[in-house]
């Protein structure tokens, strides 16, 4: 009995011992993954799959950076500026008033331009609200016209506004132009009796034509009140410098007589 059991536990150990020597076979190994269309298959490798991810990231190349928008130009709004600023100065000098001729006094003259009076006045030349001068004019005046006159007949005068001399401060400042704005004739007791109706601008004189009429016969002493603006011209453009008023009384009397009454 005991014999049978020590064969029994023998086959047991020695069924054990081939089941221990006969172990169990691996799984089998994946297959590679097939190529997509267009694409080459991956080479086998057998090294150290270290190696083998840092050659693959190098053959499929870093991701690149993100790609920045394109920005516009900062600089087409400051050329645009630059344009406009160019062509309103272009249009500033076109449209600025030519200078004055200075003539001296050949037209105060009490023979020829100035027989009912004429007189000279000094302006110092300002811009920028009389902050800042640029220079010194001489301003003459001449008044021409008939010592008679009639009732109620219209008298005709001229009034010139002359350059005599002038002189202009720094290099950006050509010198003076005027425009006539008005002229009105008084008697001697403040009484108006005429005023400009038309003026020529000339290149060397402001030429005003004043009509008078006189209600009373007799001799009168009378004035003229005329009022001008002053333009200073620079090299680039022009301002406004001044506007300038002047009284100046006639050198002669005027004669006023009665209408002739109807011949006979």
């Amino acid at each position: 009995m005991s014999q049978l059991a020590s064969e029994n536990d023998e086959d047991l150990a020695g069924s054990s011992k081939v089941a221990a020597a006969a172990p169990e076979p691996p799984p089998p190994e994946p297959p590679p993954p097939e190529p997509l269309p267009g694409e080459d298959a991956p080479p086998e490798f057998d090294g150290d799959p270290q190696e083998m991810w840092i050659e693959e990231y190098e053959r499929e190349g870093r991701p690149g950076k993100p790609k920045k928008e394109r920005r516009k130009p900062r600089h087409l709004g400051r050329w645009i500026a630059l344009a406009v600023v160019i062509v309103i100065l272009v249009v500033w000098t076109l449209i600025s008033p030519p200078v004055m001729s200075t003539v001296g006094d050949m037209y105060l003259n009490p023979d020829t331009h100035a027989n009912l009076g004429g007189t000279e006045a000094d302006q110092d030349v300002q811009i920028f609200a009389s902050l800042v001068s640029v220079g010194t004019t001489t301003w003459g005046v001449s008044i021409h016209g008939d010592g008679n006159a009639t009732v109620d007949e219209a008298a005709v005068f001229e009034v010139m506004v002359t350059k005599v001399s002038e002189e202009s401060d720094g290099f950006w400042f050509m010198g003076t132009e005027i425009s006539l704005r008005n002229v009105s004739f008084y008697l001697e007791d403040d009484t108006l009796i005429g005023w400009m109706t038309e003026k020529d601008e000339l290149r060397n004189m402001s030429l005003g034509y004043v009509d008078a009429t006189f209600t009373e016969a007799g001799i009168h002493d009378c004035y003229v009140v005329l009022r001008f603006s002053v333009y200073e011209v620079m090299r680039v453009g022009f301002l406004p410098s001044d506007k300038v008023t002047m009284t100046v009384w006639l050198s002669d009397s005027i004669v006023v007589s009665e209408q002739a009454g109807p011949g006979p």
